[in-house]
């Protein structure tokens, strides 16, 4: 595996070792799956987006059903979901 080999070439490469074809994945920083929800969708089962600080919901619309995203009651993680969610249909 290369230096510069991106995020999601290298998240995919180590699924691929483990023989996962689809896995559920959780992460605060959306940025770290974006790639993969948007190229290799098929190979997320399920996406948990916990208390996320900055959300483009963009990457994420192929997979909007099987988005769950978790924020506090109030403040700016529950703003960015909020906002999150009217663009993530499903989600």
């Amino acid at each position: 595996m290369s230096d510069d080999q991106s995020a999601t070439a290298r998240l995919v490469e180590l699924l691929d070792h483990f023989g996962i074809a689809q896995a559920h994945v959780a992460t605060q920083i959306a940025g770290d799956i974006a790639g993969v929800a948007t190229v290799h969708a098929e190979r997320l089962g399920g996406v948990v987006l916990c208390a996320p600080v900055r959300l483009d919901p963009a990457p994420f619309a192929a997979v909007a059903d099987r988005v769950l995203m978790i924020s506090g009651e109030y403040g700016p993680t529950f703003d960015v979901c909020l906002r999150a969610a009217e663009r993530l249909q499903g989600a």
